[in-house]
């Protein structure tokens, strides 16, 4: 073949090749480019949709595509357990913190910061699996199994006996089976000093409960005085091994400055942590913090999406924050749509809900939200209520009720000279009782 001829097939064959690897090249930007207009729309899914059409096209990783693919990730997938997903996203994660590390001139420090804090959470679940794993060891050996049985039938002496035998063998679980016993005093002597010692023996072993049993009773302090420092120490090695209970705990102790100083920004840390392991009660907290720290419409937000997912005490406080305009325009509806079905689970929500009615001269309803809290003993009604009550009660003609509950109200010091316009007018018109002159113009002159 001439050399001229051989040249030309060559440089077409080049030509041909490059403008391939253009061609692929602009895909790839133009897929890129999408996914980031998907991810600033919050479309995360569409996001990972063009991001892999990117790399498919570019044909190799990149960091700047991986970031993105992680960050989007992060949106959409859920922590609660183990699965491919996850494993897809560890993989991906840890090939970016491998370039970070070879490649430290072309990185961002704050792309670096945000894929370290995704990892992190997905490290927490893998330590979570393997827990699993070790526990569905525990759980399995032959000793416990019947242990377990012979507890649940309260044949607890026969229970004690295997427990103590897998014990012997290292199971953690058996060890916190024997706390529990002495704890109750399940056939035994009630002995809290034996039961902290073998919860003690457990949360060594690596027992996450035993580490939330000891934690716990040192913030309930029923049986020994309370101590939140130890509590929190102890929800900490609970946490570790992916207790969201603990972890709520934790939140709310730095949130409280209970057994450590008081510190905002660490419970929002653990909030937000038990809040991507699936737990609504996090993103409660998560709204809390923000509501103390005066970012009332990111509060707002995240107590919405703990109320949407049926977590009853953000239907409280999202209620609250509907009727006085916290972070989100007054609506008065809503509060009460939102109370309405908190009550359901706290029956001391009838009386904000009978506040609400009674401040809108809805009598009918606040006298009956009034009575469904008086009748559950809730705690929260106030003196303040009293004449409330009594007036709802008098407007619903239950003149009997509304007599005692104005009368308390009188000798509680509210509203005085009301409740005693009242009181004289039942007695003088005979309201539900005898007509009594007499008492009414001593009412009249109090």
């Amino acid at each position: 073949m001439k050399p001229q001829k051989l040249f030309l097939i060559l440089s077409f064959i080049l030509f041909s090749t490059n403008n391939i690897f253009a061609q692929n090249e602009m895909k790839a930007r133009i897929e890129y480019e999408d996914a980031e207009m998907a991810f600033q729309n919050k479309d995360f899914k569409s996001a990972l949709s063009h991001l892999e059409k990117a790399e498919t096209a570019l044909g190799k990783w990149t960091a700047k595509i991986s970031y993105l693919k992680i960050m989007a990730t992060d949106k959409v997938i859920e922590y609660e357990e183990w699965n491919e997903e996850l494993k897809k996203l560890k993989q991906e994660v840890t090939a970016y913190m491998k370039y970070a590390n070879t490649n430290p001139e072309n990185i961002d420090m704050e792309r670096v910061r945000e894929i370290y804090t995704v990892e992190e959470k997905v490290n927490e679940v893998w330590e979570w699996k393997k827990y699993l794993d070790d526990e569905k060891k525990w759980v399995n050996e032959s000793d416990y199994s019947e242990g377990v049985k012979a507890y649940k039938n309260n044949d607890f002496e026969k229970a004690l006996a295997l427990f103590h035998k897998s014990a012997e063998k290292g199971n953690p679980a058996a060890m916190n089976y024997i706390g529990i016993i002495y704890l109750n005093g399940n056939g035994v002597q009630k002995n809290i000093d034996e039961a902290l010692k073998w919860y003690e023996k457990g949360s060594k072993a690596g027992m996450l409960y035993s580490s939330r049993n000891i934690a716990n009773t040192f913030f309930n302090g029923k049986e020994v005085q309370k101590d939140y420092k130890r509590a929190l120490e102890y929800y900490h090695k609970a946490a570790a091994k992916g207790d969201t209970h603990s972890m709520i705990r934790i939140a709310y102790l730095n949130k409280e400055g209970f057994g450590t100083e008081k510190n905002l920004d660490e419970a929002m840390k653990w909030y937000k942590k038990a809040a991507d392991r699936g737990d609504k009660i996090g993103l409660t907290g998560i709204g809390l913090v923000y509501a103390l720290k005066g970012e009332d419409s990111k509060a707002f937000s995240y107590l919405k999406e703990a109320a949407e997912k049926e977590e009853t005490e953000a239907m409280i406080f999202l209620g609250l924050f509907y009727e006085k305009g916290v972070g989100v325009s007054k609506n008065i509806d809503e509060a009460v749509r939102w109370l309405v079905r908190a009550s359901e689970d706290y029956p001391r929500v009838n009386t904000l809900l009978a506040r609400i009615y009674y401040d809108y001269h809805n009598y009918d309803k606040a006298a009956n939200r009034f009575t469904i809290a008086i009748e559950n003993n809730v705690t929260n009604i106030e003196k303040a209520d009293y004449y409330k009550i009594g007036v709802s009660m008098f407007e619903t003609k239950s003149y009997t009720k509304a007599l005692e509950w104005l009368e308390k109200s009188y000798n509680a010091g509210v509203e005085k000279s009301k409740s005693a316009s009242y009181i004289a007018h039942i007695y003088d018109s005979g309201l539900g009782i005898e007509k009594d002159k007499k008492k009414a113009k001593e009412w009249r002159s109090k």
